[in-house]
């Protein structure tokens, strides 16, 4: 592109551990653990420097386990399909609670669903990725990227320490 400067390349002709280090960039690492009450339901919860939530499925959660089914599709509920914030400063988006249902997952063969919840207390919705509504395995094929599930605003979103209370920090959920 004209606007990159000489040497410059597109991130996706860069090494994989690169391309971890640059989208990593500005964010923080947090993990809801069993989201929803579901035992092993992990979520990845990235914070931004600018307070907002990016949530998408941990490395633990059984949709990306071995011998996970395929996501034959993604079905947001009705309760929040149509309830993103919109505008500059982010007006309207849907209240939502660490339990909230955000999605009904169904799986590949008949092999069942499963829900997605927030998992994150007291944040409003800014964003569905809707994409997944036309490429439901980036779910399971791009997580932490084009996969990621909602983008969230915290109530207080200056204050970090509320905006990211019952997560557990890398170290502990390793250790879990």
């Amino acid at each position: 592109a004209a606007s990159q400067g000489a040497g410059a390349r597109p991130l996706d002709v860069l090494p994989e551990d690169v391309q971890a280090a640059v989208l990593a960039r500005g964010f923080e690492r947090r993990f809801r653990l069993d989201a929803g009450g579901q035992r092993g339901h992990d979520l990845l919860v990235r914070r931004h420097c600018n307070g907002l939530l990016v949530v998408s499925l941990a490395p633990t959660h059984p949709l990306l386990q071995p011998p996970a089914k395929r996501v034959a599709s993604v079905a947001w509920r009705e309760s929040v399909e149509h309830e993103e914030a919109r505008g500059k400063r982010c007006k309207g988006g849907a209240a939502l609670g660490a339990k909230t249902q955000l999605a009904d997952v169904t799986l590949a063969d008949g092999a069942g669903s499963l829900p997605l919840c927030a998992g994150v207390a007291d944040a409003k919705l800014v964003e569905l990725n809707g994409r997944l509504g036309d490429e439901p395995t980036l779910l399971q094929d791009a997580p932490e990227d084009e996969g990621f599930i909602a983008i969230l605003q915290p109530k207080r979103p200056w204050d970090a320490e509320k905006s990211l209370a019952g997560l557990v920090d890398e170290a502990a959920f390793a250790a879990a």
